[in-house]
């Protein structure tokens, strides 16, 4: 599967991009995919099997809930390959 982030309000935006995590979840809300397979400029690549995940872009700030800046459900077939854009509101993210 193939993840192209796209960044709303990116101009304005204050925080750290490094706080910024993308998990790949099965429908259950467990986590199964530890690393990216490649990460290419706004491209992320998993390989996995197919099945229900849910994607999803949060912003991380320790000892504290983190902020979902978007998230999406897909599901992948046998033999497919999805290309998914993800957008990513950074303007959820208060100073």
């Amino acid at each position: 599967m193939i993840i192209h982030l796209e960044y709303d309000g990116l101009e304005d935006f204050q925080g750290e991009l490094s706080r910024i995590g993308i998990f790949v979840t099965d429908e259950n809300g467990s986590f199964i995919v530890r690393h990216a397979d490649e990460i290419n400029d706004n491209m992320i690549i998993y390989n996995v099997t197919p099945g229900i995940y849910v994607i999803s872009a949060e912003y991380i700030i320790p000892d504290a809930d983190n902020i979902i800046l978007g998230s999406t459900r897909v599901e992948l077939t046998l033999h497919q390959v999805l290309e998914i854009p993800l957008k990513i509101n950074l303007n959820k993210i208060q100073s």
